[in-house]
């Protein structure tokens, strides 16, 4: 988690980028931890799948432009093998309407 956290970071450096979701705060980025499977394969080695979360804004299409252009940031920087549009409810203070955001999954091998 932390290694893709510092990825973003160093090429995103203004852009708030947490792994720990107690510290989300729209606009960011939330790199949950990871499914780990054995790959059964002659290299050896686990395969690591990662949900990384590109939050956006609360409400109607009019902030559209704030998750998009994050997201934008963010396919620059990691190798994506899935992008799913999501809802995502930050805590009880988030209101009545989710938070737009995004579902991205990234494999990386050790």
């Amino acid at each position: 988690m932390e290694e893709i956290a510092a990825a973003l970071r160093l090429e995103l450096p203004e852009r708030r980028i947490v792994t720990d979701p107690r510290n989300v705060t729209a606009p960011c980025v939330l790199i949950n931890p990871p499914t780990i499977q054995d790959p059964h394969t002659l290299c050896g080695g686990f395969r690591y799948q990662f949900e990384v979360l590109v939050i956006g804004l609360a409400g109607a299409g009019a902030e559209l432009h704030v998750l998009a252009e994050l997201l934008a940031e963010v396919l620059d920087v990691l190798p994506i093998t899935l992008a799913e549009p999501v809802p995502v409810e930050i805590g009880p203070a988030s209101g009545t309407d989710p938070n737009q955001g995004y579902r991205l999954t990234t494999n990386w091998m050790e």
